[in-house]
């Protein structure tokens, strides 16, 4: 029988809590200490040690959470905490935490890696960036796509916008911009290397002055960059 009173246990329970955060402290202060010898790697193979070890106590801490993205970062490595080791996809259950787990990488990637292309990609070049900077992960262009949709349900993302120069392809927008429907026609008609002004006078037959309002609204959104010298405009979302 315990005979403890409730304080006791309780403060016996906070100083276990405490201890256990002061140990995982030291553990990323020698993760620090080790990566001054190839910093980047042991750093993720620290992350990736503590992650599965620990799983428990960083989820209950912000604080914690807070530093080892912060480490991601620092490594190269996704800020999503909780995405090292090998994730695969699941046969029966765990189906829709798969799907909220990859649309919060998705959303990592929109926002934070596809800064200079405005938060917008096609959904073939997101499948290949996935694929090069997330080697852990099992996925395919299918899971992508479901957990694309999954935000735009939830209205967290814009619908995405199918492309007609881009053998049937999507485009993809993380971030909530407001495009008239010339802008989209544009960036529907871009090709993926780039064109000239005179192209798109060609194939959409509007007038000189349409095509650079839009092009402008386009550069503000850094959805598009004009080479002044050559006059050759180039879509950072639609290359790959």
């Amino acid at each position: 029988m315990n005979d403890e009173k409730p304080d006791e246990t309780k403060k016996k329970a906070k100083r276990s809590m405490r201890d256990a955060y002061a140990a995982l402290g030291s553990e990323f202060g020698q993760i620090k200490e080790d990566g001054k010898k190839d910093r980047q790697e042991v750093i993720r193979n620290g992350i990736t040690r503590i992650e599965s070890e620990k799983k428990d106590q960083i989820s209950a801490s912000r604080l914690v959470s807070d530093q080892i993205s912060d480490l991601r970062k620092e490594a190269k490595m996704s800020s999503s905490v909780g995405t090292s080791g090998q994730i695969s996809q699941p046969r029966i259950f765990g189906k829709n935490d798969y799907k909220e787990a990859l649309a919060r990488e998705l959303l990592v990637i929109g926002h934070e890696e596809l800064k200079e292309a405005g938060g917008t990609i096609t959904l073939s070049g997101l499948l290949e960036l996935f694929k090069t900077t997330r080697p852990n992960w099992d996925t395919d262009i299918k899971q992508i796509e479901n957990a694309l949709k999954h935000l735009e349900k939830q209205e967290i993302i814009p619908k995405m916008q199918p492309l007609e120069k881009s053998e049937n392809d999507t485009l993809v927008f993380f971030k909530p911009i407001e495009l008239s429907n010339d802008l989209q026609t544009l960036l529907k008609f871009a090709p993926r290397d780039g064109e000239n002004i005179s192209y798109f006078m060609s194939v959409l037959g509007w007038k000189k002055e349409r095509i650079l309002i839009a092009l402008d609204a386009l550069i503000q959104h850094g959805l598009a960059i004009l080479d002044e010298e050559t006059s050759w405009i180039y879509f950072p979302a639609l290359s790959k």
